[in-house]
């Protein structure tokens, strides 16, 4: 700009502080959560949901997703995401925070956890059905005719509550999650340990993990609950604090079942979660211990080819 030469402005110098400036608003946006990541690529069953809540959503080349949200991916599935100088790919069978993404400095371990974990659940959410409905108390044939279901003494006629859980039972038992939820919320939401924990297996099976952590948590210290299904409450509950960031709260939960409950079928599965979380920490020699306690505990396991490997690869 021209002037008096006592005011002439050097335009470099201008665009210097305006850059500088706009550097300074940005700090505290990313310190606040507010990075945003870009979707460069994305195949398959990709999906993205905010933090705060809502739907799951697919991801689409282009999109723009907040920070402090969280993405999954399904089999046969690939999400290429970027911030800043970052690139990170997430392949098939893996939900995590994008908050603990950006914390990681190498995301090939906390990816790896995603991975191990969503296998590990795998077992117990995609079994045969009769077995799943067997655990849940859902009446009809599935359950068995030789036994009650777990939680038939809970459904005396005329006992207040009695329809909205038994509703819930079926549509669980038919994988209608949402309707699982609506039904209790009918009903004047959790009344009772059992309503709790199918709220909080349905919403673990929708992915909504942050809304899950109360009611699984809730039945997993029920003492109204058989020792499996608390067991199983207690698994989900560390499962969905991992996808959420959580690591610490996690090994804690996990440390206590498979030392507590050995003969439990989740024991082995929680060794191979533990294991994960470990390197994720980049505690290797805690790693290497609960590989080797799942392939010695248990060698007959699903699960011990996949220790061996992961074994090997740390030498």
């Amino acid at each position: 700009m021209r002037g008096d030469s006592n005011h002439l402005i050097d335009k470099s110098v201008v665009m210097k502080l305006v850059a500088a400036l706009a550097c300074a608003l940005m700090i505290p946006c990313a310190l606040a959560g507010t990075v945003r990541w870009k979707v460069e690529f994305a195949a398959g069953d990709a999906a993205y949901r905010q933090s705060d809540g809502g739907q799951w959503k697919k991801c689409a080349p282009g999109a723009v997703l907040d920070g402090s949200g969280m993405v999954r991916t399904g089999k046969k599935s690939t999400l290429v995401l970027e911030t800043g100088t970052r690139r990170v790919t997430v392949g098939p069978e893996s939900t995590v925070s994008l908050d603990a993404l950006l914390a990681a400095k190498d995301s090939g371990p906390l990816l790896d956890l995603s991975n191990a974990a969503s296998r590990a659940v795998f077992g117990i959410l995609h079994e045969k059905r009769g077995r799943m409905t067997e655990t849940l108390g859902v009446r009809g044939d599935d359950a068995g005719n030789d036994r009650q279901p777990v939680w038939s003494d809970d459904l005396e006629p005329g006992q207040p509550g009695d329809q909205a859980l038994e509703i819930a039972r079926k549509n669980y038992d038919e994988g209608k999650y949402e309707e699982v939820i609506a039904a209790l919320k009918d009903a004047g939401g959790m009344q009772s340990d059992e309503q709790a924990c199918l709220a909080g297996m349905s919403y673990f099976n929708l992915g909504y993990y942050r809304e899950s952590i109360d009611s699984l948590d809730r039945a997993a210290s029920s003492k109204a609950l058989g020792n499996e299904l608390k067991t199983t409450c207690r698994f989900l509950a560390a499962l969905s604090r991992i996808y959420l960031g959580d690591h610490q709260s996690s090994i804690a939960d996990l440390e206590s079942l498979a030392e507590a409950r050995p003969a439990s079928d989740l024991a082995p599965r929680a060794c191979f979660v533990l294991a994960g979380l470990y390197r994720v920490r980049g505690d290797a020699d805690a790693a290497r211990r609960w590989y080797e306690a799942l392939i010695s505990r248990y060698p007959s396991s699903d699960l011990v080819p996949e220790a061996r490997r992961k074994l090997a690869e740390m030498q």
